[in-house]
C-alpha cells in the first residue's frame, strides 16, 4: 500500500497592508550578553546509559556516579544571570535556601535541561561538613565545589573537645573538590571536619522558559524574511539543592568529553581502554 503524503490545512494569511512593521536585531541582543555578562563554564548534561528501565542509576557506574547524568564538552562563554529567589526560609530549624537563578545565553551555546553552569569570576561561600575516605593510601575528604579559598577547617574531636583547627601545608593540602589530609591522620578514617570556604557558583538548569525564541526578520540585501534564533532562556538551581550531597564525594569520574578514539569503538570494547 502506497503511503499518501498529508496537506496540511492553510489558513490565510493576515493581511499586513499599511501595517507598520518593527523587526528585532538579533546583534544587539547578543552584544549585550558579551558586554554585560558574566565568564562562564556550560557543561553540557547527558543521560547515562546506565539508567535501567525503572530510570534508576547504577551506584557502582564510574561515568555518572550514581546520578543518571554525565557532564561532557565544557565550553566558556559568557551569560546573564540573576537571582530569583535570595529570601531566606526556615523550616523544622532547617534553613532552605532554594538558590533559584535566571540565566539568559546566546543560541549557539545549545543549552539544555540539566546542563551545569559554572560562573567563573562569581564567588559564593559554603559550609560544609566533611567525613574522612582513603584514596591510594591517603585520607581525603571531598567539598561539593572547589575551593577558592578555605577560610575555615576545623577537625571535630568529639563532643566534649573543642574544635581543633587545621593548618594548609601542615595538615593538608588541596586540589579542585579534594583535600588530603597530612600522614598524621593515616587510617583514621572515622575523623570528621567542618569547613568554610568560597567557590564559582555553580547551578544546574532545571527548566527552559524560553527554549527556542524566533524572529522574523528581513535580510537587506535580499529584501526577504528570514528567520534568526533569539538567546534562550532558562531557570537554574544550585547545584548541591539538585543532587544529593554523597553524589559530590564519589571517585572523580571519566572525561567522556568528544573523544577522539584510535581503532573505533570495536577497539575499546575489545581492549577495555578508559
Amino acid at each position: 500500500m502506497s503511503s499518501v503524503e498529508k496537506i496540511p490545512i492553510q489558513r490565510p494569511p493576515a493581511s499586513t497592508f499599511r501595517k507598520a512593521r518593527v523587526d528585532l536585531d538579533k546583534t544587539e541582543f547578543d552584544a549585550l550578553i558579551e558586554n554585560k555578562g558574566y565568564d562562564a563554564y556550560i557543561d553540557k548534561a547527558i543521560k547515562c546509559p546506565c539508567l535501567g528501565r525503572g530510570h534508576h542509576a547504577r551506584l557502582d557506574c564510574v561515568n555518572c556516579l550514581g546520578t543518571g547524568w554525565i557532564f561532557i564538552d565544557r565550553t566558556k562563554t559568557k551569560l546573564v544571570s540573576q537571582s530569583m529567589d535570595t529570601s531566606t526560609k526556615y523550616e523544622g530549624w532547617s534553613e532552605l535556601n532554594y538558590g533559584q537563578a535566571r540565566i539568559t545565553a546566546r543560541d549557539v551555546d545549545l543549552m539544555g535541561f540539566m546542563d551545569r553552569v559554572t560562573i567563573i569570576d562569581g564567588s559564593a561561600t559554603t559550609t560544609q561538613v566533611l567525613e574522612a575516605m582513603e584514596v591510594n593510601g591517603s585520607t581525603v575528604v571531598r567539598f561539593i565545589y572547589d575551593p577558592k579559598e578555605i577560610t575555615d577547617i576545623y577537625v571535630y574531636a568529639g563532643a566534649d573537645k573543642k574544635l581543633q583547627r587545621l593548618i594548609e601545608g601542615t595538615d593538608y593540602s588541596h586540589s579542585g573538590n579534594t583535600l588530603t589530609l597530612s600522614s598524621f591522620f593515616e587510617d583514621k578514617l572515622d575523623i570528621r571536619l567542618v569547613a568554610r570556604y568560597t567557590h564559582s557558583p555553580q547551578f544546574h538548569v532545571v527548566e527552559m522558559y524560553r527554549e527556542a525564541m524566533t524572529a522574523r526578520i528581513k535580510n537587506r540585501n535580499t529584501d526577504q524574511d528570514e528567520v534568526v534564533l533569539m538567546p534562550v532562556g532558562a531557570i537554574a538551581r544550585r547545584s548541591h539543592y539538585v543532587f544529593d550531597e554523597e553524589d559530590f564525594l564519589n571517585f572523580v569520574s571519566p572525561d567522556n568529553s568528544s573523544p577522539t578514539i584510535l581503532g573505533g569503538i570495536e577497539y575499546v570494547l575489545n581492549f577495555g581502554l578508559s
